[in-house]
């Protein structure tokens, strides 16, 4: 019964080609979309979180206290990314400083001592940190993510040098060439870096003063905002594991300063604002746009399907006066629509690849793959939309044979 009936709808798709391919066309287009915009929804948050975090949004200082001030030292920097920390993968770059006064061309010029772009060693692993790989600043001069000479500087944009600059530094006079141009958008232009093992020559400074931190967060939610309001101190116990599992900015900076106890841990509200705020209303756009084509989609491909059945409504009428029964010919309309939706998912395939690949580069800058879950959902979708078309189309039918020949 089967095979007759997927012979029959083999042999009526390639009499009425046109219909058949018109029809799966029109399912394939639908189910890609489907697929891309999903795939855009379900990603979006975590890339544009991962592309805002290209500047610090913390800043760990040396706690303070009446009795002493504690240091932080390199090592610390390193611990951000050990084992030991909860989120260290969502610790994307860390930068140390150490701050000293100096001038350049007879005027007091603000010195820092910093990593341009070390590679660091933590439990078997090796990580690129520095203040060069915080990609949301504008570099300019030199191969741009090459490695720059320990013996040049960088200076901010607000600083005026040529290839070199001649920079006093507790009395020491040097001449460093410079390797780059750093254009913050912030007081850190005004600095001209050396390179931390430099700046201990010239100064004789060990402990840092900063270390600077780019954490992946997400969006604060009712949760993460009582614990910024009030602290995790009425917390139960199950409120304080979600909070504590959950990327917020005060969940990271918890965290590190159970890493780092000698360290203060400030959280750049402004700059996590704006990155909490572009997160959420870009995912709301991008769902927004899914229900959308979701509703357009199923309408479309409900459509198509209804079309489809009611130009067969005389070849049916036809089969029914010979003799087909009703369930019959149910049965063969849905086997046609199935096959129909099966070499459209096939070529949905095919299409939500490119289209996937293509639109999240132009979007993200970053190809995105089309999760096989989203796949087999948006093969699923035209047979479940057909079945809700097919038992509308039902009522067509049950018509009495001659009026459906009229």
């Amino acid at each position: 019964m089967i095979g007759f009936l997927f012979r029959t709808a083999i042999k009526s798709a390639f009499i009425q080609k046109y219909r058949f391919v018109s029809l799966a066309v029109t399912i394939a287009v639908a189910s890609a979309l489907l697929i891309t915009l999903a795939t855009l929804y379900l990603n979006a948050e975590s890339q544009l979180a991962l592309g805002l975090s290209g500047i610090p949004n913390m800043v760990l200082e040396p706690q303070k206290s009446v009795v002493a001030t504690s240091r932080l030292t390199t090592d610390d920097v390193a611990a951000l990314k050990s084992r030991k920390h909860f989120w260290r993968n969502n610790i994307l770059n860390a930068a140390p400083v150490a701050f000293a006064e100096g001038q350049f061309d007879g005027k007091p010029v603000k010195v820092a001592g910093t990593w341009f772009d070390k590679q660091v060693s933590v439990d078997g692993e090796s990580y690129n940190l520095g203040l060069l790989r915080f990609k949301g600043w504008e570099q300019k001069g030199g191969p741009i993510g090459g490695p720059v000479d320990r013996n040049a500087v960088v200076i901010g944009a607000n600083v005026a040098a040529g290839d070199s600059v001649r920079l006093t530094v507790n009395g020491t006079q040097r001449v460093f060439p410079v390797a780059r141009t750093l254009k913050t958008g912030s007081y850190w232009d005004d600095y001209v870096f050396l390179d931390l093992d430099n700046f201990r020559e010239l100064t004789g400074k060990d402990a840092l003063d900063q270390v600077l931190v780019g954490a992946l967060i997400k969006p604060k939610d009712k949760l993460a905002t009582r614990a910024e309001l009030y602290g995790t101190e009425g917390f139960t116990e199950a409120e304080f594991q979600a909070w504590y599992c959950s990327p917020y900015a005060s969940a990271i900076a918890y965290t590190i300063k159970e890493t780092v106890p000698p360290a203060e841990v400030k959280v750049l509200r402004r700059v996590t604002e704006v990155q909490e705020g572009i997160i959420q209303a870009s995912s709301g756009v991008f769902m927004a746009l899914f229900v959308l084509t979701l509703i357009t989609a199923v309408t479309a491909i409900f459509a198509g399907e209804k079309m489809y059945a009611s130009a067969k409504m005389r070849e049916l009428g036809i089969m029914a006066a010979i003799g087909a029964s009703r369930q019959r010919l149910f049965l063969q309309l849905v086997t046609e629509v199935g096959l129909a939706s099966l070499v459209a998912a096939a070529v949905a395939y095919l299409l939500s690849w490119g289209l996937v690949r293509s639109v999240s580069l132009s979007v993200f800058t970053i190809g995105f793959q089309a999760n096989g879950i989203l796949i087999a959902a948006s093969a699923l979708t035209p047979f479940l939309v057909s079945l809700v078309a097919l038992l509308f189309l039902r009522k067509g039918l049950n018509k009495n044979v001659v009026e459906v020949l009229r």
